[in-house]
Formats: structure tokens, C-alpha cells, sequence
């Protein structure tokens, strides 16, 4: 590692790894923490799952101290992880906080600290508490408060040691489709309100360390945001229009208010001519107010990307009224080149020339 550093990368690149919560710790019961979407699907319909969940998993939550030995012999300078929001708090509120999962992300950093590694915490990787998401997870306006309270917790707790945080990795995934907790397929509509949400979460979050914490702290606060990259299919002028609605939609959804104060144009007016022509009494797109953006538009200290692939673009003609997505609202198709190679575990996890 060393050697790749010094050849090919600035002096000031840090070079670190990053897991989530669910994915490695497993522990789903242990030492009262509470249950998250995916400990409820995974167990009570194990046959959408072929019978897989992270009821253990790596086993993170026991060998910790092995996981770090590990990042340490790898040689980089942080490690990224999140936290299970079940995990801290097991209501998903903030009246009920369980202190044996505290002590579990203390041994984390600690351990962390140790050997060197800077720990960077990522607070919410799509694993929302099971309470929370009765109530409407990333759809319910509510969650904006609930977010903050726990946020503020971490803070607390862990900001002493912690001064890189990460308030959410993004996804809509599992509220625009059915195949991933908690199945809200309802493209187009809750989507958007889990953008609109998670974004005035982020930014009251990003506020609060500045005023609370950050004199105390000296950190630093941001989000990572999950994005695809996209390329015309041909050099159309169709096609090339298509794209920019593609990343608008994409990354622009959440990156443009955060950058600007507001949605891209062409969202808002994609979205808006398609839910009059729909039958809707307004926008499905939320709109933010004048003091919103304001408070948004700035609110971070760094952004992440995870680009994992590429996908080609193509313009469309309007798609039937009928029904609801943003993928509609984009008037494009996306696509990959079926000659691209692809990982034989992951299918649309193609290497492209792009």
C-alpha cells in the first residue's frame, strides 16, 4: 500500500475502507438492540431472501477486534462504518438509548484509534429501525426530528474521537421498487419524498454540529451520495438532452439542493408537466421553501460518491400517462451494453471503458 501511495496518488490522498452495519455485524437481537427493516423482512418472509439475512453475517459484533487487525494490515488511513440506528436506539426513538450498544461502537473506535485508523461513521445506511418505519420511514416529515435526535446522540457520544461523519449513504432503493425492504413500490411519489426528507435531515443534522459540537469537535460533516454515471447511447442530440435528464434525476436530485438550494429546473418541470397530465392536483415532487434552500443550499464539508457502473441513455418518446415513475418523469431508458463484462456474482456490475 505504501508503495501504491507514493507512486501514483497526491501526498495529502488518504486511502481507507468502508463496511456497513447490517452486511458484517450480525448480533441482530444481541445485547437489546432493536429490529431493523431488514432483521423483520429477512426473518418473517425468509423465502424473498432464498433464506439469506445478517442474522450473523460476518459476525462483526463479537470480532471486531479481528476486523480491525485486518483494516490495519491493509495499511490505510481511515475506515468508514456505519452505525445501527437499531443498535443505539431500539425504538428508533431517542427516549430509550441502550448502552451496550454505545459501548459497542466505543470498542470500535477505540480499537480503531489504537492501531492509528481514523474511524469516519457513516450514521445511516439503509437500515432503519422497524418502528420508524411503521410510522412511514423516509416518507414520514417526522423523520427530520427523529433523525436529528439520534444524530445528536452519536455526536455526543463518539464525537470526542470521531471527526469525520457521514450523515447518510444514499438510496431510494426499496421505496420506488419490491425488491428490497421495506417494498414501498411506489416510483415517483415516495422516492421523492425520501430525497426531499433525507436532505432537510441531512442539513438540519449539518446545522446542529456547527452550533452544538463543532467548536468542541473540530470535525467535519457530509453525505455520500450513490450514483450511477451516464453516457449517451449515440451522439444524438436526443440522446445527449436525455442525459443531462438522466444525471439531473440521478445525482442532481439530491447534489443540486445541496449545491444550489434547489432542485434541477428540469426536474421540476419534467415532474410537474407529468403529474398534471397524470391527474394529479400538484407536483409530486415536494417543494422546498425559501428559507429551506437556504438552509440546505451549502450544508455540507464534503461529498461522497459511490459510482459502482455506467449506464447508456436514450431518449424516449413520453411515456403513457398511466402510470408513475421517475423513470418516466426522465423520459429516457437506461441501458447497458450487453457485450460489457460483468462480475459473475453481480450482474449489472459491468466494466465499461467509461
Amino acid at each position: 500500500m505504501d508503495e501504491i501511495k507514493l507512486k501514483s496518488f497526491p501526498k495529502d490522498f488518504i486511502f481507507g475502507v468502508s463496511t456497513s452495519a447490517y452486511q458484517i455485524e450480525g448480533g441482530y437481537d444481541a445485547d437489546g438492540k432493536g429490529e431493523n427493516i431488514w432483521d423483520h423482512y429477512t426473518n418473517k418472509y425468509p423465502k424473498l431472501f432464498k433464506n439469506a439475512n445478517g442474522n450473523i453475517a460476518c459476525d462483526s459484533y463479537t470480532k471486531f477486534r479481528e476486523d480491525v487487525a485486518l483494516v490495519d494490515d491493509l495499511g490505510v488511513d481511515f475506515y468508514r462504518f456505519s452505525v445501527s440506528w437499531s443498535r443505539i436506539l431500539p425504538n428508533g426513538h431517542c427516549n430509550v438509548i441502550n448502552e451496550k450498544g454505545i459501548q459497542y461502537y466505543n470498542n470500535i473506535i477505540d480499537a480503531l484509534t489504537d492501531k492509528g485508523i481514523q474511524p469516519m461513521i457513516t450514521m445511516f445506511h439503509w437500515d432503519l429501525p422497524m418502528p420508524l418505519q411503521r410510522l412511514g420511514g423516509w416518507t414520514n416529515p417526522l423523520i427530520v426530528q427523529w433523525f436529528k435526535d439520534y444524530a445528536r446522540i452519536l455526536f455526543s457520544r463518539f464525537g470526542d474521537r470521531v471527526k469525520l461523519w457521514v450523515t447518510v449513504n444514499k438510496s431510494e432503493t426499496g421505496y420506488c421498487d419490491d425488491g428490497f425492504p421495506p417494498f414501498i413500490n411506489q416510483p415517483g411519489i415516495a422516492d421523492y419524498l425520501l430525497n426531499h426528507h433525507t436532505l432537510l435531515a441531512h442539513a438540519e443534522t449539518y446545522h446542529m454540529y456547527k452550533e452544538e459540537f463543532l467548536a468542541k469537535q473540530h470535525g467535519n460533516v457530509g453525505v455520500v451520495l450513490d450514483g450511477r454515471w451516464y453516457t449517451a447511447g449515440s451522439k444524438s442530440e436526443a440522446n445527449l438532452r436525455a442525459t443531462e435528464r438522466a444525471r439531473a434525476f440521478e445525482v442532481g436530485l439530491f447534489l443540486n439542493p445541496l449545491c444550489r438550494g434547489d432542485y434541477p429546473l428540469v426536474v421540476k418541470q419534467r415532474v410537474a408537466y407529468r403529474s398534471n397530465e397524470e391527474g394529479y392536483s400538484k407536483s409530486r415532487l415536494p417543494e422546498f421553501s425559501e428559507k429551506e434552500m437556504e438552509f440546505i443550499k451549502g450544508s455540507f464539508d464534503f461529498i461522497g460518491l459511490n459510482v459502482y457502473t455506467t449506464m447508456l441513455v436514450k431518449n424516449i418518446d413520453e411515456p403513457d400517462f398511466s402510470l408513475t415513475s421517475a423513470e418516466h418523469d426522465m423520459k429516457a431508458k437506461v441501458y447497458q451494453d450487453a457485450k460489457w463484462e460483468s462480475s459473475e456474482a453481480v450482474h449489472w456490475l459491468k466494466v465499461t471503458i467509461y
